[in-house]
């Protein structure tokens, strides 16, 4: 399983850790309430409205911590493999971006990272020439 996740740069530094879920506090995308990273584990295996959801969360439910990325604020961006944070939803005005790339096999994050790294080369070149 792999996952790339490109979300908006709130500020410029972030900062991974390991937290207690308890400790872990933000508004998940799609949602409009504040979860701790436990009771949005529980919600994800409950509710049918997110069900495309719940079989990540065996990953990391059991875990004691719990990834996280946080701005320089420490504000919650992304709490992977589950879930990017309101604060990182990214619009048609975006302009800065963070990329995660997130797997239980090493294998197949190379081969998202590879695509995405070609993918994005392809742009590029595209841009250019548009370019007057």
């Amino acid at each position: 399983m792999a996952a790339c996740v490109a979300m908006v740069v709130s500020h410029w530094r972030r900062v991974c850790q390991a937290l207690p879920p308890e400790d872990i506090n933000f508004v998940p995308l799609a949602q409009t309430q504040s979860f701790n990273a436990r009771e949005l584990l529980e919600f994800y295996e409950t509710d049918a409205s997110v069900k495309h959801i719940k079989p990540y969360v065996p990953i990391i439910k059991d875990s004691p911590v719990y990834p996280v990325i946080l701005d320089s604020r420490r504000r919650v961006m992304s709490l992977p493999p589950i879930i990017n944070g309101e604060l990182s939803k990214m619009s048609e005005g975006t302009r800065n971006i963070f990329i995660e790339i997130t797997a239980t096999d090493h294998t197949k994050a190379k081969i998202v990272l590879n695509q995405l790294v070609r993918g994005s080369a392809c742009v590029v070149r595209i841009q250019a020439k548009k370019a007057p």
